[in-house]
């Protein structure tokens, strides 16, 4: 027994193939039989936004900032918006950089 709204069908789990009755519901006589989706779960919802493309940096970045982690593991947010605007980076990449480095560091 099937029911079909919109894209997504629903069987009822009491005549899915091979499968036994949902448990007792008689002390709920109200209550629906239990239904099973068929279909992705995603297939409704809009596409997702494009990645932004990796970022690449320069070697003398990549340079300056492996020589700031071997002293200095962790920045204060003053450190790491002085270092960005030496090396002409956002705040951003490099607290990103640093978390990365560190996970690798792990």
């Amino acid at each position: 027994m099937c029911c079909t709204r919109g894209p997504i069908t629903f069987v009822l789990a009491s005549h899915w193939p091979g499968r036994n009755d949902p448990p007792n519901r008689s002390s709920n006589p109200s209550s629906f039989p239990m239904a099973r989706r068929i279909g992705h779960p995603y297939q409704n919802r809009t596409p997702p936004k494009r990645k932004k493309p990796r970022t690449s940096f320069t070697r003398l970045q990549i340079a300056e900032l492996e020589k700031r982690f071997h002293k200095q593991k962790y920045l204060a947010s003053a450190e790491r918006a002085q270092l960005a605007k030496s090396l002409k980076m956002t705040d951003a990449q490099v607290k990103t950089w640093f978390q990365n480095r560190r996970t690798k560091w792990r």
